[in-house]
């Protein structure tokens, strides 16, 4: 209870919240060493799970995180994978006259591949391709019909 406040405008927030500030500091100065053991890393690294796609926009992803890969290929889809220390990446050849396989993908990089072989797709819902109604390894044409289902 403060009985004599030393403010020339005593208000309840004026005088509580120095009051306040006080005890939070000890209090939170006391927990230091607790905060800090609760804080602590775990001994093994995690790593970042990556899907398969664009090897520009992965390579890109890969630099600005700082994470060490390794390239192999110059396909414009890559694989991912990881060996312990660092991601590879490598290069997915995709056949020009049969279906590939969609599934796992992310919509821009199908769309790249279907509209260089003349396929347009009607797609179904959202996030990554789940499905798709042509068969991976059936012969294609320009203009033939295909339906792609994504999922989150």
């Amino acid at each position: 209870v403060v009985n004599y406040p030393k403010t020339p405008e005593p208000t309840g927030g004026g005088i509580a919240a120095p009051l306040f500030r006080e005890i939070a500091k000890r209090i939170y100065a006391g927990s230091l060493n607790y905060q800090f053991r609760a804080l602590k890393m775990p001994s093994r690294t995690a790593v970042a799970s990556l899907h398969n796609g664009n090897q520009t926009d992965l390579k890109h992803l890969l630099r600005t995180l700082k994470l060490p890969y390794v390239l192999k290929g110059e396909e414009v889809l890559a694989k991912t994978d990881h060996n312990g220390n660092r991601y590879l990446l490598s290069g997915i050849r995709i056949p020009q006259k049969s279906m590939p396989d969609l599934t796992g993908m992310n919509l821009k990089d199908a769309l790249f591949i279907l509209e260089k072989r003349g396929i347009r797709p009607v797609v179904k819902g959202k996030g990554r391709i789940v499905s798709q109604s042509v068969t991976a390894g059936s012969s294609i044409r320009a203009g033939m019909p295909l339906q792609l289902e994504l999922a989150l």
